[in-house]
């Protein structure tokens, strides 16, 4: 865990975002095979277009919820981003305040700098952008997100919504949990 401020969210939301990213996962294998992204934050949209069909996508709206960079080896937040595209980084933010939680309210937060291997840094930014999905999938309840590198060492994490994604979700989501504290 790379910020223990978010233990307890990450721990939260950690089972529906698995639950979601499967059927996420599923729908594009399903209707696409191999796919590349295509952003435009601009507009809200994210399309997953096929490489095998080019005219089959699957287009969602997006909300841009947190870049993580090799450069300055740091995590942004959506609502400090200078392309922010919603409202759910700021529920993020809000939750921080309201709960004391910095790793929520500051906008640029370190990240830890021991890795020396370039294989190691990606490894450690595309984690610590997987926590920071389940983390809001812990505060704000929504899912699925959807993580990819951004070209220079960035990754970026998106919140998805729209009605291509729910063509499998019901078939992923009907499991029964009882969690006792």
């Amino acid at each position: 865990m790379t910020f223990d401020d978010l233990r307890p969210v990450v721990d939260r939301g950690a089972f529906y975002s698995l639950l979601r990213q499967t059927a996420l996962s599923d729908t594009l294998d399903e209707h696409l095979g191999r796919y590349d992204w295509q952003a435009d934050l601009e507009r809200g949209e994210l399309s997953f277009v096929s490489t095998a069909a080019p005219g089959r996508r699957v287009t969602a709206s997006v909300e841009l919820i947190a870049t993580a960079a090799l450069g300055p080896r740091s995590l942004l937040w959506g609502w400090a981003h200078p392309q922010s595209t919603g409202a759910t980084a700021q529920q993020l933010r809000a939750y921080g305040q309201e709960h004391g939680i910095a790793s929520l309210t500051t906008p640029e937060l370190a990240l830890p700098s021991g890795e020396t291997a370039q294989a190691e840094v990606d490894s450690l930014i595309a984690n610590v952008i997987h926590e920071i999905g389940m983390a809001m999938v812990g505060v704000t309840g929504r899912a699925p997100s959807y993580s990819a590198p951004a070209g220079g060492g960035t990754r970026v994490l998106f919140l998805l919504s729209g009605p291509d994604l729910s063509t499998r979700e019901t078939r992923r989501t009907d499991v029964s949990l009882t969690l006792r504290p």
